[in-house]
């Protein structure tokens, strides 16, 4: 089969390797509907983030089921699959906790490290372990090309919002100041979500410092406010001086955690061991 397989810094390549082949009566192999970049794939391409290389690409894929293992009931071939950037074996304290990304026996797809990890979603076959608690059915009336931002993009800024505004009272939705730092592709899901948790009632403002992602906010419903053009001051003085009660930090890098941090409701109400107290369950 065909793969894309990471080299180092700046270097992958379309080579061939062997077809993936049932090893647990718990696996599926899968062949590539779509599959997409993420913003971490960059990381390593770019040498920001050190990787082991020789392995390949990707964890965010859409596939149809063409081998199962024994053991999968609740699955059959020719299932059309969003594959999570992570199994989870669906028994572990985390997994019954709803915590499955942090499953005690997860292996990450596309990994940076050859620990735990499986080859990713840019090739043509694709060897997914756990099947039964780590595939998720397609649903048909998605079109494909949105279908594949469930594999990570949209989960992503989906429970970033829905944390801390999902099943809002009515009144605390109208009430509720948020902020989404960075617009890209995640941040944009979480707009959407945070809007739909308050019924389009909070008032949701997107930080960033490009305009056409800005642009995008707006159309959302989100208030836009350049990264340039001092919004922490612009939140508080649209929230009375509290400042924000959610702040979702979405850009992916630690230089983004401390501007987060100044946003929140905190920064002028509490001293410094109740700030690190709520710093520690608001910001995601």
């Amino acid at each position: 089969m065909r793969a894309v397989v990471f080299n180092g810094p700046f270097d992958v390549k379309v080579v061939t390797k062997p077809t993936p082949r049932i090893r647990e009566p718990t696996d599926a192999i899968l062949k590539a509907s779509s599959t997409a970049l993420c913003g971490s794939d960059l990381r390593y391409y770019r040498g920001h983030q050190k990787a082991t290389p020789g392995f390949v690409c990707g964890h965010e894929t859409v596939e149809h089921i063409v081998a199962l293992g024994d053991s999968v009931k609740n699955h059959q071939i020719g299932d059309h699959v969003v594959v999570p950037f992570s199994t989870s074996c669906g028994g572990c304290f985390y997994c019954n906790q709803g915590e499955s990304s942090r499953c005690l026996k997860a292996a990450l797809l596309g990994c940076i490290t050859p620990t735990f990890s499986l080859d990713g979603g840019q090739a043509e076959c694709l060897l997914v372990t756990n099947v039964t608690s780590s595939l998720v059915k397609a649903l048909s009336m998605i079109a494909e090309d949105l279908l594949v931002l469930m594999a990570g993009v949209f989960p992503t800024g989906y429970f970033a919002a829905s944390r801390f505004l999902k099943n809002l009272p009515e009144k605390q939705q109208e009430d509720t100041v948020a902020v989404v730092l960075g617009c890209g592709p995640v941040g944009i899901c979480a707009i959407a979500s945070a809007l739909h948790f308050t019924n389009n009632k909070a008032k949701v403002f997107a930080v960033d410092s490009i305009p056409e992602r800005l642009e995008a906010a707006k159309k959302l419903g989100a208030i836009p406010i350049n990264l340039l053009d001092n919004p922490i001051e612009k939140i508080k003085e649209a929230s009375s001086g509290r400042g924000a009660d959610v702040v979702m930090e979405v850009v992916g890098h630690v230089d983004a955690l401390a501007p987060s941090a100044k946003f929140l409701v905190w920064e002028c109400t509490m001293n410094r061991s109740a700030s690190q107290a709520l710093l520690s369950t608001r910001k995601m």
